[in-house]
């Protein structure tokens, strides 16, 4: 514990009888189908160079499936008070260091994932402004 940050260094899976909210469930749909988006928008430009305008259009749907992916902060598995593996950490419970009062906070993945989002919009961008060579 770090003044009023903890870390759980251990990393489970979770019981197919855990309850996933609707929010926690469509940041992990989006989590796949951003990157296979992303590498699905080159196939078009792959077929014929003067279509990057569609793929730049494609590039700005996985720029926005990258970034629905940080649904996964407003989802119960961030609400400690909500989260169903509460239960599963009595030690941190009983010593005061995990509250009902504690949320998540940006972290390193989601700090990349922000950088992605950032990435593809620009990808998108440069795609759709650029002129065609014809």
């Amino acid at each position: 514990m770090n003044g009023n940050t903890w870390k759980v260094d251990v990393c489970r899976s979770y019981d197919d009888d855990v309850e996933k909210d609707a929010t926690w469930k469509a940041a992990q749909a989006f989590s796949i189908m951003a990157p296979i988006w992303g590498v699905l928008a080159f196939v078009p430009m792959m077929v014929s160079p003067n279509t990057t305008k569609i793929t730049g259009l494609l590039l700005l749907v996985a720029c926005l499936f990258q970034g629905l992916t940080l649904l996964i902060l407003k989802s119960e598995l961030c609400d400690a008070y909500e989260n169903p593996l509460f239960g599963q950490f009595p030690v941190l419970q009983a010593t005061g260091v995990l509250t009902t009062e504690d949320k998540c906070t940006l972290g390193r993945s989601a700090i990349v994932s922000i950088c992605a989002t950032c990435l593809w919009f620009l990808a998108g961008l440069f795609a759709v402004a650029l002129p065609v060579d014809e």
